[in-house]
């Protein structure tokens, strides 16, 4: 098939991406086009009870780290924060209010998007692929997280998830990795994904055997014990301060409830860049590198069991999106880099098209502003 009519754009691409600005003017760009189509609920922010609701909570947990939130109705998003800890050391350490701590979270979402660019560019070697992987997570909800919400914090737990995967420190590794762990839990479950990725990153050789991928090394060292000191942590607080997270509402009868959603829901968690995802287990399987396909699947299995477990569908998915670094390095050895710019370019262009829906269990799909505004001045048109 002759993809000429992308020569252009990709032409174009190389020609700005040769300053040493294009990454921020990049990043920029993206943040505003995101803005656009996904438009944060800024009107709304006074009339909207879970969002002040969530900021109590984190006061509240600022205030007293091990407030086992026992008040809290069991089936509520807040009453499963009682671990989520991060936003509020946050807040006690700086003393910030909602208005601060939003603002630092946009900075997070800047830093987040930069560094997803700087990622892929070092995994590619290649502004093109690097601009087309930024610019697609960008229109999901991991990449606007940071800028259109104010209850979750997820932003938080993303940003620190991409800065566990560039950083090279070890012990900023671990930190980055706890910083996650502690803003939600389903950011702990993927973190086998951080393990993966520092496993193969460095691998030239395009050994992906069971071998390979088994033979610790030190980053990955690093990132199990963050995951056992999380535990030790945890375990501590519940038997010394009676913390526990209830689980109504968070079990086999929610997958249950969510059934008709569940499609379109696992849908969100990559939209476009599914199909980068399955390329890569094609290439994984012709190739015999089965156990590194299992792995990948494995993870794919468990946090979708556990974002279908719960209301909060497309959010819990979205934690998964580092594992589409493991499959760009995996491709980044299997294919012509033009190939692999042209399924970069289908992924980025299926994500921007669909649109900013969230998938939240029964109440169905939330719609960003932007869209409800369009929907409003068609009925009054037409």
């Amino acid at each position: 098939m002759n993809y000429s009519f992308l020569s252009p754009i990709f032409s174009w691409i190389e020609k700005k991406a040769v300053h040493s600005l294009y990454p921020y003017f990049l990043t920029l760009t993206l943040i505003l086009l995101s803005l656009f189509f996904a438009t944060p609920r800024y009107l709304y922010l006074d009339s909207m009870p879970e969002i002040k609701e969530g900021w109590e909570i984190v006061m509240l947990k600022s205030k007293d780290l091990t407030n086992s939130l026992k008040h809290l109705k069991a089936d509520t998003h807040s009453a499963k924060t009682v671990f989520r800890l991060t936003v509020p050391v946050f807040v006690k350490l700086f003393s910030a209010n909602q208005v601060i701590t939003y603002f630092i979270q946009v900075f997070l979402g800047f830093v987040l998007i930069l560094n997803l660019y700087k990622i892929s560019n070092k995994i590619f070697e290649n502004a093109i692929s690097a601009t087309f992987v930024t610019s697609g997570i960008v229109f999901l909800y991991f990449g606007r997280a940071c800028f259109v919400d104010f209850t979750w914090y997820d932003g938080w737990a993303f940003f620190a998830l991409t800065m566990a995967l560039s950083v090279r420190n070890v012990w900023m590794l671990s930190f980055f990795c706890l910083i996650a762990a502690w803003t939600d839990e389903r950011a702990l479950i993927v973190l086998p994904i951080i393990m993966l990725f520092k496993q193969i990153e460095n691998n030239k050789s395009g050994d992906f055997s069971f071998k390979n991928l088994c033979r610790l090394n030190k980053a990955s060292i690093f990132v199990l014990s963050s995951i056992g000191l999380y535990f030790i942590v945890r375990g501590t607080l519940m038997l010394f301060y009676n913390m526990h997270t209830p689980n109504a509402s968070a079990d086999l009868s929610t997958l249950k409830t969510n059934l008709p959603v569940i499609g379109f829901g696992f849908w969100t968690f990559f939209e476009g860049f599914w199909l980068i995802i399955l390329v890569a287990l094609i290439y994984m399987i012709y190739n015999k590198n089965y156990m590194l396909a299992l792995f990948i699947l494995l993870q794919i299995i468990i946090s979708s069991l556990v974002s279908f477990s719960v209301f909060d569908i497309t959010r819990s998915g979205s934690y998964l999106v580092p594992i589409l670094f493991v499959t760009c390095i995996y491709l980044k050895e299997k294919m012509e880099i033009k190939e692999i710019n042209l399924h970069l370019f289908a992924g980025f262009l299926l994500t921007f098209l669909f649109p900013a829906y969230y998938i939240i269990g029964t109440l169905g799909m939330y719609q960003p502003i932007y869209f409800e505004a369009l929907n409003f001045i068609l009925n009054k048109t037409l």
